[in-house]
């Protein structure tokens, strides 16, 4: 008898958690339709910013699909802000000055400098090579590579001589696989060297992005004096990211004081990083970027550099962003150095950069599929098994990513945001179950007890 009544309680109590669990798209505030096109068993898309506008958790726990008949369908989430691009490749180059007289041509002198190569091209002389008394220096040669097969370039990284700086200069970067023909890869490459208020401000790299000639030569555009330089690195491709971040201008950003602004972010998003837009040219401020959860937290900083929007000869030079992690916060802080006389009197304008969470569903039932999400009553649970299960190469020919995206609309609507002040008759009865089936549980060990003591 006892067995029976305890067996009962367990099975009321599980069904009564079974049902508990049993989602509908009624339980969420929100919901979006996605159209499929065509017939895959999975699909894809960039979670849209009107989810992260209305989830209540941060972790988009409160997120779920639905196919057309009502039933939950598997779902997975992946953080595309902890996929970095691979790390960069640095592979120094061979670097020879041109020296020659101030009327030679830039051809003949690298001419001059080359001997037929064992695969019957030509290679630069490794000799040393020293400037004459009646020789001017015209630029430089750079051997990208030797006989190894050409690697995939994203560009160069410069460095130059202790004594050179304050400076802007724009090269030309002229290409060629035999010494002989030349074509212009670029004239508009800028490098600089510049001091402010004790800050030093440089610009090395030079990018390429593409597969350039083995040779490379480097002249001032201007035909003024060269930079001297030290030596010159080739940067080597890394993975490019999975996508490119969504952007949203900050369009109610306060002053608050003298170089202190402050904004709020309209959701919890998985930012990247923000850009700092000074307005008036030729600013130059260190400046410091703080948030926190709520208006009685303290503030807590989350970056900091020097961000700047120059312009010499009409060539811009510009560093405007910061790299921020994600973390939940809303309230944000901006603060600039007041001794280098901020940006002006003009505010700058902030954009943030986000990587939308990937979101990946089985295609089971019939479609319109319903994007549900919204609630403090429910956490949902992911299908690790959407991702990790099978290799890339077996994924993409089940993934589709076209998709029809309709416009939010409301499922239970707000009533699902706030948390209810008292439970449901669902959630008593599973409460009265568990108490009652522990309360069975420590009558039945006391009886067992006393028997056992009776008998000894």
């Amino acid at each position: 008898m006892k067995s029976t009544i305890l067996l009962s309680l367990l099975l009321l109590s599980t069904l009564a958690v079974a049902d508990r669990t049993a989602l509908a798209p009624a339980d969420f505030a929100w919901g979006i339709r996605l159209h499929p096109s065509g017939e895959r068993p999975l699909y894809e898309l960039s979670v849209p910013l009107a989810v992260y506008q209305g989830v209540v958790r941060s972790d988009l726990g409160d997120l779920s699909l639905f196919n057309a008949q009502g039933s939950q369908v598997p779902h997975a989430l992946q953080r595309l802000s902890s996929q970095q691009p691979a790390e960069k490749q640095l592979r120094q180059v061979k670097l020879f000055p041109l020296f020659g007289p101030s009327e030679a041509t830039l051809q003949l002198i690298a001419m001059q400098m080359s001997q037929p190569a064992g695969d019957g091209q030509l290679a630069l002389y490794t000799r040393e090579i020293k400037q004459s008394q009646d020789e001017v220096l015209h630029g430089y040669l750079l051997q990208l590579w030797g006989d190894d097969e050409p690697p995939a370039v994203e560009g160069l990284i410069l460095q130059w001589a202790a004594g050179e700086r304050g400076f802007v200069q724009r090269l030309r970067l002229e290409q060629s696989d035999d010494l002989s023909h030349w074509s212009l890869l670029s004239d508009s490459a800028v490098i600089a060297d510049l001091q402010h208020n004790g800050e030093r401000l440089q610009r090395q790299r030079i990018p390429l992005g593409g597969q350039p000639a083995r040779y490379l030569r480097l002249t001032p555009a201007d035909q003024g004096r060269p930079i001297r330089l030290s030596g010159v690195q080739l940067e080597l491709g890394g993975a490019p990211p999975v996508i490119e971040p969504e952007s949203m201008v900050i369009a109610d950003l306060q002053r608050v004081a003298a170089g202190e602004y402050r904004f709020q972010i309209p959701a919890s998003l998985p930012l990247s990083g923000v850009e700092i837009l000074p307005q008036e040219p030729n600013s130059l401020a260190w400046v410091w970027l703080s948030s926190r959860a709520g208006p009685k937290q303290a503030w807590r900083r989350r970056a900091a550099g020097l961000i700047y929007r120059l312009r010499s000869e009409g060539e811009p030079i510009v560093q405007t962003r910061l790299a921020v992690k994600s973390n939940g916060d809303r309230d944000w802080r901006l603060q600039l150095d007041p001794s280098g006389g901020g940006f002006g009197a003009t505010p700058p304008r902030i954009v943030l950069r986000w990587n939308p969470h990937r979101l990946r569903f089985a295609a089971r039932g019939a479609g319109p599929f319903l994007l549900a999400y919204g609630s403090v009553r429910v956490r949902t649970q992911q299908s690790s098994g959407l991702w990790q299960e099978l290799t890339s190469g077996q994924q993409e020919p089940l993934i589709g990513r076209q998709l029809r995206l309709g416009v939010p609309e409301p499922l239970a609507g707000e009533a699902v945001l706030a948390a209810p002040l008292m439970g449901g008759r669902k959630r008593w009865l599973l409460w009265g179950v568990l108490i009652a089936a522990s309360l069975l549980l420590g009558w039945m060990a006391w009886s067992t007890a006393r028997q056992l003591s009776g008998r000894g």
